[in-house]
């Protein structure tokens, strides 16, 4: 009896208190879209020129594709986000009621466009200054794309100080650029600065739009975490997960971290259970998460449930830090 209430004093009293960081974005794969475009009077248009653009990245160059004859037109390697389409050919124009949302590994069909005569204040006289100035701009933004990817170059390097120089480089350039105070407030974590991180992350926050800087509330919760403002992370975790399940973008990491967020507040161990069981059905091999999950079961009393989440920790981790407390529990577990 005595062992077994030292383990339980052991359950009832960890706190975890490290973060999980999702795969760099370097690492994602990469999707398609495509769709058709109709003239005024339902005839496939041959030729109209389609304009790719991405609201929410002010570094995204425009791309430009066309229709083949029968009206169809494609176009690959786009990473995941959402995406304005629109569509001209002569004097008439189209484009989607809404944004397009492009998922990784998958092939997006966009609704089928049909062209209107567009009315003289629509149809602007391309001139050469227009072709210069967005000359100019698109060769600024491809320096601020290589900013932002040297930023991310540092921060796999360790170089968290030249990370933040660099991401404070763009920013002054685009002060208005959410994700860039996501990636700010990434490096600031890693340098342990949460002072700073907060600043940076509550600032994503602002400028928005959620979508865009699902990350910033992930940090915050993290945050928030370490302080032990427990309601706040909670809030903060919860608004993350719902966005990036909203996008497609959701993962076992954001599951593990929301998990832990319930697991400290103690009487949370249901909502805690949810979401380790969504981190090991969305990566099996997440051992901390196998692990958790089972003490989640324990704190519920469900000891047979616990059992295979313990094995199956003790198959990924071994040597773990958890490792010996697994093998007490599986021990006490009939």
């Amino acid at each position: 009896m005595a062992k077994q209430l030292r383990i339980l004093g052991l359950v009832a009293g960890a706190i975890i208190l490290s973060v999980v960081f999702a795969a760099p974005a370097a690492a994602q794969a990469y999707g398609s879209m495509k769709g058709t475009i109709f003239d005024e009077r339902g005839r496939p248009a041959l030729g109209a020129e389609v304009t790719i653009s991405m609201p929410s990245d002010p570094t995204f160059a425009a791309i430009m594709v066309t229709t083949n004859q029968v009206g169809v037109w494609a176009k690959d390697s786009l990473r995941f986000g959402q995406y304005q389409i629109e569509v001209k050919k002569g004097n008439m124009i189209g484009k989607p009621k809404d944004l397009v949302r492009v998922l990784p590994n998958t092939m997006t069909e966009v609704p089928d466009i049909t062209l209107r005569v567009a009315k003289p204040e629509e149809l602007k006289v391309v001139t050469n200054e227009d072709v210069a100035k967005v000359a100019a701009e698109n060769e600024e933004r491809k320096k601020v794309a290589a900013d932002l990817e040297a930023a991310d170059a540092s921060m796999a390097a360790g170089n968290f100080d030249e990370a933040i120089n660099r991401m404070t480089s763009v920013i002054a350039k685009m002060e208005k650029c959410g994700p860039c105070y996501v990636k700010l407030g990434d490096a600031h974590v890693k340098k342990s600065d949460q002072g700073n991180a907060e600043k940076a992350y509550l600032k994503a926050i602002d400028l928005g739009p959620d979508k865009d800087v699902a990350g910033a509330y992930a940090g915050m919760a993290t945050i928030y975490n370490n302080q032990h403002k427990l309601d706040e992370a909670a809030k903060m975790s919860a608004k993350s997960n719902e966005l990036l399940d909203a996008s497609g973008g959701g993962n076992a990491s954001t599951a593990y971290n929301q998990g832990i967020i319930f697991w400290n507040q103690g009487d949370k161990m249901a909502e805690a259970e949810a979401q380790f069981r969504k981190a090991v059905k969305l990566d099996p091999k997440m051992a901390d998460a196998q692990y958790y999950l089972g003490m989640t079961l324990i704190n519920q009393g469900k000891m047979a449930e616990a059992k295979p989440p313990f094995l199956e920790y003790m198959k990924l981790d071994p040597k773990g830090k958890f490792a010996a407390d697994v093998k007490d529990m599986l021990a006490l577990i009939k």
